[in-house]
Order: structure tokens, then sequence, then C-alpha cells
């Protein structure tokens, strides 16, 4: 013990200097050291280094052994004990614990007819009373007696499911199965009611020479806005050279897009003979009407 605390004051000797250092140990080896009458050698040399420092010694805080020896007589070992090589974490698995179904009965209670009461209460805390659960095969045949059979109305998903439910009959995939059933069922498929839109014409955008036909959009909002505060971009492309004309904006407003037209096509390149755009409120107002009145040209809105 005093060649490592010697060991350790060399090798600590700067930091050791300047502060106290509290030695804690099962015994005092400075103490053990200065001690001695009569010292030499070596542990004369310790006891030199030794003083030169401030070293107070705490003693080790230990149990008693008469409190490990009254333990071991208030619990003793059964002498028909038998050592235990298992390891603690040998056959620990990870089982996924799943909630029970609970059932209610009071049985045959009523004195006219059989009178049982049954509720189950699934996992998922649905009321069930009177339920049988069904298998795969009786799954099937209760959904084509529901959906197509001589009382079936060929109702849609939601209303097979119900159906079910209400004559009694559950089984886990039951709504998945009501929803797939209904939509594949061939007779609903031929004698559905379909909606039948008039068509509307079709404006094909094929330009035929420069500046005939151009198209607008506007991308945004963008963030961050620029330096300027801009977040809207506001492009025009021409559909025969695919040139393209765009601006930074501030707000997309249907001034705006007016000023665009009128600045960016119509005075640089000529009124054109009709504009592509989609059906926003900057594109499609009566501003843009009245514009495209002024100049007698045509304004398509797209589908999108």
């Amino acid at each position: 013990m005093c060649l490592a605390l010697f060991f350790a004051i060399d090798k600590l000797r700067h930091y050791m200097q300047a502060f106290t250092i509290h030695l804690v140990a099962k015994a005092d080896p400075v103490k053990y050291i200065l001690s001695r009458p009569v010292i030499s050698g070596r542990l004369a040399k310790w006891a030199i280094i030794l003083q030169q420092y401030d070293i107070v010694y705490i003693p080790q805080k230990a149990v008693k052994g008469q409190a490990l020896a009254d333990f071991l007589a208030d619990h003793p070992v059964p002498s028909n004990w038998k050592l235990c090589d298992d390891l603690p974490d040998e056959g620990v698995l990870f089982v996924e614990s799943m909630e029970p179904w609970i059932m209610f009965f009071d049985g045959a209670a009523r004195r006219s007819g059989a009178g049982v009461g049954i509720v189950f209460i699934s996992p998922e805390k649905h009321l069930l009373p009177y339920s049988f659960t069904l298998g795969k095969e009786e799954s099937t045949k209760a959904l084509e007696e529901a959906h197509s059979g001589i009382c079936g109305a060929h109702q849609s998903g939601p209303k097979l499911q119900y159906h079910l439910k209400r004559r009694s009959y559950y089984w886990p995939t039951m709504i998945h199965d009501s929803m797939h059933f209904a939509k594949y069922c061939e007779a609903c498929q031929f004698h559905a009611n379909f909606i039948h839109q008039t068509p509307e014409p079709l404006h094909p955008t094929i330009a035929s020479w420069p500046i005939e036909a151009w198209g607008l959009d506007l991308v945004g909002p963008i963030m961050p806005k620029s330096s300027a505060g801009h977040s809207y971009i506001l492009a025009g492309t021409d559909y025969f050279s695919k040139w393209a004309e765009a601006v930074p904006l501030r707000e997309a407003q249907k001034e705006n897009i007016v000023n665009f037209v009128q600045s960016h096509i119509i005075y640089r390149y000529g009124i054109p003979h009709r504009i592509v755009t989609d059906n926003g409120r900057q594109f499609a107002n009566t501003l843009m009407d009245k514009l495209c009145e002024k100049f007698n040209f045509k304004q398509y809105t797209s589908s999108m």
C-alpha cells in the first residue's frame, strides 16, 4: 500500500502539492511509516517524500463481521436445499399477451322458450350479444346468403357488415371481407348506377405558329421568401417555341396576373390566339374576362 501511494504521488505531484489529499483506505500507510521507531532504506525515502504533502487519512467504511454472522444465523440454509445450476435468463421468452374474450351467461331463466342470455365482449371492447364466431367456410356462406341470397339486397360493404352483425355473426376480418365481397360482386358491377356526364369538348393545345398559344402557371407559395419578399413565381410558356417568361410576385392576386399578360406577353410579343390556365381564382375571374374581350383572344382552363 505504501508503494502504491508513492507511485500515485510521483505521477500526480503537480496536482497534490496545492491541495489537501484525502486518502481512503483500510489502513493508514502514513501512520505506519512514521510510527516505526527505526526506519531505513526505502521506508526512509518514502517517509521523507510523504512529509511534503498534506495527506488526511479517512478510514474505509466496512460492515462489522458480527452483523454478517447474525444475518447468516437468522437465515439458515435448509439441509435438503440443492444448488441450482440454471442461468437466470436461460428460459425467458418474450410472449405477446392478448386480451381475452369476456362472456356473460345467465342460463335458461325464462319459462317459455330456452331464454339463454349470452353476451360476448371482444378484445376491442365491442359488445356482441348472442354472437357466433364463424370460420372461413362458414363466413363465405354467410356473405353469399346475406348479399346475394333469397333475401339479399346486394348492399354495399358497410351495410353488408352491419347486416351480418345484426344476425349475430362475427369473425375477425368481417369488415374487410364484407367490403371485398361487395366490391367484386359480378351482379353489382352489371347493374350498378353509373353517373353519365355529358362530355365536354376537348381543346388541344397544339400551336401552329409562334406566339399563338401561351400557358400560364403559378408556382408557390415558396418558403422561405426571397430577400425582396417574393413568395410566388408566375411563368408563361409559348407552346410553339417553348419560350418562357417569368416574374416574381409577393402576392398571387388577379391584378398581378392581368398585368403580366399585358406587359410581358401582349405588349412584347403581340396578342395571342388563346391562353391556357388552370381553374384558380387568380386566372378565372371577371378581370381576366374583360382583358380577353378587350384584346379579342380566348382563355381555356384545364381540368387541373
